[in-house]
């Protein structure tokens, strides 16, 4: 029945007025990609679809046991959410977005860093308004742990929160940047996916100036690219840590298994949404799909990866 309800909510909220997360911008958001559609997700799409991971609809949790799975999807939805108005997803982005933009640049980076999370942001407030319906829906009186729920939004509060500090920070150093954040590109064989994630790190811990540790986080965005696998991955340099940079530079110098084993450990520890073409989702073995599945379904950064998603 709860599942029911959050299937109900979530529809409800799908069709409702979303405001543009640009500064005070008040106007109605557009579907907004995480990455460009021309020139990015159209590159490994010879069908106009690509295979994304995303939540399952509510109703089907229980029965599936599991809530992301692999769904086929139109590029004009894949990777997308309300996150901008008309204006300022064209404005914002104008530079890395066309046919042949520079993306191995410092504005790329910042732009793509901030083009997903305010994505995250989006999806923590709609997290919020939908389990806040549900909390004060009178139908499930006694029927659901009250206690667990208001856990729920308060997380989610405290992530708006944190994400809404990140984005002022990104916005003004967009604005007039004094090379706050230090990134790095790789460049690799071509495999056939994309993604664009912001997480912290594992030993993510208070600074004098950050109590929460909130800005401590690694922003990484993998964009396919002229026979080539473009991989941007950056921090801010006053909320560095140990681990943050011993994992950039774990990202260098790989062969192409090394290559596929630390993709496949990124997607499951700390990327939800990615996406692929349909010829390789086709040509992965259904044992690797279903331990992938089966590993981003216990919701455990503590877990050991031990297998490559994409071998043949």
């Amino acid at each position: 029945m709860i599942e029911r309800k959050i299937a109900e909510i979530r529809k409800k909220n799908d069709l409702k007025p979303s405001i543009c997360l640009y500064k005070d911008c008040c106007n109605q958001a557009i579907n907004s990609h995480f990455l460009q559609k021309n020139g990015v997700l159209n590159s490994i799409s010879e069908t106009g679809f690509l295979i994304e991971t995303s939540l399952i609809d509510p109703n089907h949790w229980r029965k599936n046991g599991k809530v992301i799975d692999f769904r086929k999807k139109g590029l004009k939805s894949v990777m997308s959410l309300k996150i901008f108005c008309n204006q300022h997803d064209s404005l914002i982005f104008k530079s890395i977005e066309g046919k042949e933009p520079k993306l191995n640049t410092y504005e790329a980076f910042l732009l793509l860093s901030y083009r997903i999370t305010c994505a995250e942001l989006r999806k923590k407030i709609t997290n919020t308004e939908v389990y806040e319906e549900l909390l004060n829906d009178d139908n499930l009186e006694g029927k659901i742990n009250k206690y667990f729920i208001q856990n729920y939004i308060n997380g989610f509060l405290f992530g708006c929160i944190d994400l809404n500090s990140l984005k002022f920070i990104l916005e003004s150093e967009i604005e007039d940047s004094h090379e706050k954040f230090v990134f790095k590109v790789f460049e690799y064989e071509i495999l056939e996916v994309c993604a664009s994630a912001i997480f912290s790190p594992p030993d993510s811990y208070p600074t004098v100036n950050d109590i929460l540790g909130e800005f401590q986080n690694i922003y990484v965005h993998l964009i396919p690219r002229n026979d080539k696998l473009l991989i941007l991955m950056g921090y801010h340099r006053d909320y560095c840590t140990p681990w943050i940079l011993n994992y950039l530079t774990s990202w260098e110098n790989l062969d192409r298994v090394g290559l596929e084993y630390k993709i496949t450990e990124l997607f499951v520890k700390y990327v939800e949404n990615w996406a692929m073409s349909e010829p390789l989702f086709n040509s992965l073995k259904s044992v690797n799909l279903n331990k992938y599945l089966e590993y981003v379904n216990k919701i455990n950064e503590d877990l050991n990866i031990d297998f490559n998603l994409f071998s043949k």
